[in-house]
């Protein structure tokens, strides 16, 4: 496996593992009919975003050996769009927006190896911690974010998914601590 920067002849892959990942797992947490209408094309500006990302942005693609994009990671700033406080770390903060696993390669590694190509890219770019929003009933994620050395840190949100809503909460990796 070879974990890569994306490009824009990637994104019918990437949304590709984006519709496999969420309809396997989420089902059972998302609503069916949510579920079911999951874009399964990349939307027109999806190319360019990839084509030429924005400053401080990172998308990798994980490639298995015969060519198939097997996961994705993107990243940033952590966008303070779910937060209802003013927070003064903000700035020095990036996010994990997506990392998504094609369920047939769940359990490979394909994760754990796109966090490890793209936490020190968000360090080197100036980072101090990185944040990230999961869904509370989605324990796979969970197990895997606190495995990776990410740790919850109190805060909560609302994903409105159609008519249902559904609690996020953060996890928080901060450089140089202790993750054991």
């Amino acid at each position: 496996m070879r974990v890569r920067p994306a490009t824009s002849a990637d994104a019918p892959a990437i949304t590709a593992v984006r519709v496999a990942s969420w309809r396997t797992g989420y089902a059972g947490v998302v609503p069916d009919e949510v579920l079911a209408t999951v874009r399964e094309t990349p939307r027109p500006e999806m190319f360019d975003y990839l084509a030429e990302l924005p400053h401080q942005h990172m998308f990798v693609v994980a490639e298995a050996p015969d060519g198939t994009i097997s996961g994705y990671c993107h990243g940033g700033p952590y966008r303070t769009d779910r937060d209802d406080a003013a927070d003064p770390d903000a700035d020095r903060c990036g996010e994990i927006f997506a990392i998504y696993v094609s369920p047939t390669y769940w359990g490979r590694g394909v994760g754990q190896a796109l966090l490890s190509r793209s936490l020190p890219w968000l360090s080197e770019n100036g980072f101090t911690q990185v944040r990230l929003w999961v869904l509370a009933d989605n324990p796979r994620a969970r197990r895997f974010y606190e495995a990776a050395g990410f740790h919850t840190d109190g805060a909560t949100s609302v994903y409105e998914a159609g008519a249902a809503r559904l609690r996020l909460v953060r996890y928080r990796y901060r450089f140089g601590a202790d993750t054991g």
